[in-house]
C-alpha cells in the first residue's frame, strides 16, 4: 500500500505543479499502452523485421507473423510496465528525500561535465597530431586533392609511394589486388561503358526473367549490374548491392541512377562471409567478381546459404584472355615492356578462371548441383584506342604492377598500349569478347 500510494504521488506531482487536473494512475498507464501500441514505428517494425523470422516452409506463413508480432508486444507491455512502475517508485522515493536527489543531481552534472571537457580536448589533440605521410624527394603535398575520376598520369602521386603502399586481402581481391584511389573513377569511365555494359545487360535479362522478389548483388564494383537490374526489376523487388572494397562501393552509391529513381541498399560486405540471414534472397548475382575472390567453394556456400529454396546464383567470368583481343593486346603489348618481369594481372586473374571444369567443381563445393555454363560473345567498341589504355592500365590493379616495375612509368606503359591497339584495330576501335554465364540453382 504505501509504494501504491507512492506512486500516485509521483504519478499526480507533475500535474499538481502545472495546475492541471488530477488523473488516475491506472489511466494514465492505459493511455500511454495504448500510445505504445498504436505507434507506426511498431508496424514499421513488425513489417521489416519480423519476416525474416518466418519461415514457410514449417507452416501457415499468417499463423507465425501472428505468433511473432503478439510475442513481441507481450515483451514490450511487460518491459513498460515494469519501467513504468520503477520510475514512480523511484520518483516517490525522490520526493520524500531531497538529499539523495540533490547528491544525484551534482554528480549527473559533474559526469557529464567531464564528458564535454574529455571530448573538447580529445578533438584538439586529434587535429595537432594527426599524422601526414612523409614526403619524399619529389612528392606532392600529401593532402593535396584529386577529383574522382583525374587519371592517374595526372594524379599528384609518386608510383614509389603507391609501391609503398601495402596491398591487403581485406580489400576482398585476389593476391592482396586493391581497387582504390582514382581507380573507381577511371574503372567507371573506361571499363564500364567498353567492356562491362553489355554482360550487365544479358545478366539483368536472365535475372528479371525470374522475376525475384529479393536480389543480392556481390561484387558489385561501381554497380554497373546494379543500374540495369534496376531498369528493368519490378519496382517492388528489393535490391542490395555489396562491394568488399569501401571505395567502390561508395563510388556506385554516388553515381545517380539515370533511368530510374528506385533506392537501391548499398552496403560494404565480404562475399565470403556474407551479413544475412539464411534464405534471405531469391537471387545472388555477380558480374566478373568470382575471379577476384580468394577461396570461390567458400563464396559460392554463402551465396547458397542467403538464397531462398528455388533461388539462382548467377554470375559471369571472362573466358581465355586470347578469346578478348582488347585485353589480350593490352597484355601483350604491357608485357614487352618488361619481359623478364611481365605484369601479368590481366592474364592471371580477371582473365585466369575460365575452365568449365574448375568452374563447375568450385560451383559444386559450394553445395549447388552442376551448374549450366553458356558461353556468350560480344562486341567491345571504344571512341578511341587511348580509351582502351586508360581502362586497363588506369582503371585495373594493373596499375599497381607497372609502377611497382623499377624504370617503368605509367605513361610509357599507356602510351605503349594505346599505340598497340590502334595498330590492330584503328579507331574508332572495335574487338571481340567472350564470356561464360554460369546458372546454378540452389
Amino acid at each position: 500500500m504505501a509504494r501504491l500510494a507512492a506512486f500516485r504521488s509521483a504519478a499526480h506531482s507533475p500535474f499538481r505543479a502545472a495546475g492541471m487536473p488530477h488523473e488516475r494512475p491506472l489511466k494514465l498507464f492505459g493511455a500511454g499502452a495504448l500510445t505504445c501500441l498504436l505507434n507506426p514505428k511498431l508496424a514499421v517494425l513488425h513489417i521489416t523485421l519480423l519476416p525474416q523470422f518466418v519461415q514457410p516452409e514449417k507452416g501457415r506463413v499468417a499463423l507465425q507473423s501472428a505468433v511473432l508480432g503478439l510475442t513481441q508486444t507481450t515483451v514490450g507491455t511487460l518491459g513498460n510496465a515494469a519501467f513504468v512502475l520503477t520510475a514512480g517508485a523511484l520518483a516517490g522515493f525522490r520526493a520524500r528525500r531531497p538529499l539523495p536527489q540533490r547528491l544525484h543531481d551534482w554528480a549527473t552534472g559533474t559526469l557529464l561535465a567531464g564528458f564535454a571537457l574529455r571530448i573538447a580536448t580529445e578533438r584538439s589533440r586529434a587535429a595537432v597530431a594527426w599524422p601526414r605521410p612523409a614526403a619524399g624527394p619529389g612528392d606532392p603535398d600529401p593532402a593535396a586533392h584529386r577529383p574522382v575520376g583525374v587519371p592517374h598520369s595526372q594524379e599528384r602521386q609518386s608510383g614509389r609511394d603507391r609501391a609503398r603502399r601495402p596491398t591487403v586481402a581485406h580489400h576482398g581481391r585476389a593476391d592482396g589486388m586493391v581497387f582504390d584511389g582514382s581507380i573507381p573513377g577511371t574503372y567507371q569511365q573506361y571499363m564500364v561503358p567498353i567492356f562491362f555494359r553489355p554482360y550487365a545487360r544479358d545478366l539483368a535479362a536472365r535475372l528479371s526473367a525470374r522475376r525475384p522478389a529479393r536480389v543480392l548483388e556481390t561484387a558489385a564494383g561501381t554497380g554497373a549490374v546494379t543500374r540495369e537490374l534496376a531498369a528493368v526489376l519490378p519496382g517492388s523487388t528489393e535490391i542490395v548491392a555489396t562491394d568488399l572494397s569501401a571505395p567502390m562501393i561508395e563510388f556506385a552509391a554516388a553515381v545517380p541512377f539515370s533511368r530510374t529513381g528506385r533506392p537501391v541498399d548499398f552496403r560494404p560486405a565480404d562475399a565470403l562471409d556474407l551479413p544475412f540471414p539464411d534464405g534471405s534472397f531469391d537471387a545472388v548475382v555477380c558480374q566478373f567478381g568470382a575471379m577476384f575472390f580468394p577461396d570461390r567453394p567458400r563464396a559460392f556456400a554463402e551465396a547458397r546459404r542467403v538464397l531462398r529454396p528455388g533461388g539462382v546464383l548467377l554470375f559471369n567470368v571472362w573466358d581465355h584472355i586470347a578469346a578478348n583481343e582488347f585485353a589480350a593486346t593490352a597484355a601483350s603489348a604491357v608485357a614487352a615492356l618488361r619481359p623478364e618481369d611481365p605484369p601479368d594481372f590481366l592474364s592471371r586473374v580477371p582473365y585466369g578462371y575460365h575452365d568449365h571444369v574448375t568452374i563447375s567443381r568450385d560451383v559444386a563445393a559450394g553445395g549447388f548441383e552442376a551448374p549450366r555454363i553458356e558461353t556468350v560473345d560480344a562486341r567491345s567498341r571504344a571512341g578511341a584506342a587511348s580509351d582502351v589504355a586508360m581502362a586497363f592500365c588506369h582503371g585495373t590493379p594493373m596499375r599497381d604492377e607497372i609502377e611497382s616495375r623499377p624504370d617503368l612509368s605509367l605513361a610509357e606503359a599507356t602510351d605503349v598500349v594505346t599505340n598497340a591497339v590502334e595498330e590492330r584495330f584503328g579507331g574508332p576501335v572495335e574487338g571481340a569478347m567472350r564470356a561464360h554465364v554460369v546458372t546454378a540453382v540452389r
